[in-house]
């Protein structure tokens, strides 16, 4: 066990679930959502630099005896199970969708919306998709402005503006 592996243990693995975070303004993190010196964010280096991503996905980790229970977790079956767009291929989907994403995204390709997007429409659900030419990179709807929450207000009977 090496450095990255006792910090990411010790420091990114917490004892409940977290449902909403926001990486402090004070860890200056790059891209408002990526610091080394955050718990969540080693998480996700962690996951990256090992490669350990889709295992920890698919699998959860167990931070009494530190490991993900690795044993045949990563099959095609597993895979298709958790990718949404095999769900949607599947016929699984139907909730009113809106995709709002960056050309400039440094970390999910615009391209892998438009399929969503083209996989949404087959179905017939409601969907609706904005890709911006300019500017934000990823996760830049952390905070809730812009035209895609008026796509989702509308059906919660909410105005927005």
């Amino acid at each position: 066990m090496d450095d990255l592996d006792e910090e990411f243990w010790t420091h990114g693995i917490f004892n409940q679930h977290v449902t909403r975070y926001i990486v402090p303004k004070s860890k200056n993190a790059l891209d408002g959502w990526l610091a080394p010196s955050d718990p969540r964010s080693k998480l996700l280096l962690y996951m990256n630099v090992r490669g350990r991503t889709l295992v920890i996905l698919l699998c959860g980790l167990n931070k009494q005896t530190r490991s993900a229970s690795e044993k045949g977790a990563v099959t095609h079956q597993n895979i298709k199970a958790a990718s949404p767009l095999a769900q949607i291929k599947a016929g699984g989907y139907e909730t009113l969708t809106s995709i709002v994403h960056s050309r400039a995204d440094d970390l999910i390709p615009w391209q892998q919306c438009a399929r969503t997007y083209e996989a949404l429409r087959a179905p017939k659900v409601e969907v609706e998709l904005r890709i911006f030419i300019k500017g934000a990179r990823h996760l830049f709807d952390i905070q809730p402005q812009g035209k895609g929450y008026a796509f989702l207000a509308k059906y919660v009977g909410m105005k927005w503006t």
